[in-house]
């Protein structure tokens, strides 16, 4: 009885498995080596924003050679300058405009005259004062120069100090000096010009009736 003798197509299918297999396992340690090199290439350029954990990766496909990487990564440092330069102006602006924001009436007693606070028309007082009421015209022309672009400092607020609650015929007159809070660029800065004002109480309605200029003009920064 004569032995089937094997076909020579199937002899070679092991063969083409190995082959096969080698051919897939070269072209997945290629990826996997290209990846690790992408990886690697990854070069954090700036500070990760929290959150955010490829922020400030940029892939910087590396040759091996000196000239051409370093031509590279120069590029890409320069480009990670202008836009944390263009980040920063940004930030920069917008604590500007935010620095300028009206910020209102703060009111407290005078260091120099600090029983007023016990008086019992005190809180309401203050809390008429930090209504924010119009600003009277002859405030405005005191500090006109920190309302008018003409200075580098702006107006964003009063200081508010209650120096005196005296009863007269009409209610109560009421003395008040009022400070400017100013403010350069995003620098919070100090005068020691002062508007002195009297204001008068009648009932639960406070009107503001004249004010003097102390006349100082010193600017400090604490």
């Amino acid at each position: 009885m004569s032995q089937k003798v094997p076909s020579p197509r199937l002899a070679l299918l092991p063969v083409f498995a190995a082959l096969v297999g080698t051919i897939w396992l070269t072209a997945y340690c290629s990826r996997m080596s290209t990846a690790q090199e992408q990886q690697q290439n990854q070069v954090r350029l700036r500070p990760p924003k929290p959150g955010c954990t490829d922020c400030g990766l940029e892939l910087i496909p590396l040759t091996g050679k000196a000239e051409i990487d370093g031509v590279r990564m120069n590029a890409a440092r320069a480009r990670t300058v202008e836009r944390l330069r263009a980040e920063r102006a940004e930030a920069y602006e917008q604590s500007f405009e935010k620095a300028k924001q009206w910020r209102g009436t703060s009111v407290q007693a005078a260091a120099d005259a600090l029983d007023v606070a016990k008086c019992p028309l005190f809180p309401s007082i203050a809390s008429a004062l930090e209504t924010d009421p119009p600003i009277p015209s002859v405030r405005r022309e005191f500090f006109a120069n920190y309302f008018d672009g003409k200075s580098d400092m702006n107006c964003v607020g009063w200081d508010a100090l209650i120096v005196s609650i005296t009863p007269n015929d009409e209610g109560h007159e009421v003395i008040v000096r009022f400070r400017p809070k100013l403010m350069r660029r995003t620098t919070v800065k100090f005068t020691e010009q002062l508007s002195i004002e009297t204001w008068q109480l009648t009932g639960d309605k406070l009107r503001f009736v004249k004010a003097v200029d102390n006349g100082k003009r010193r600017i400090f920064m604490f």
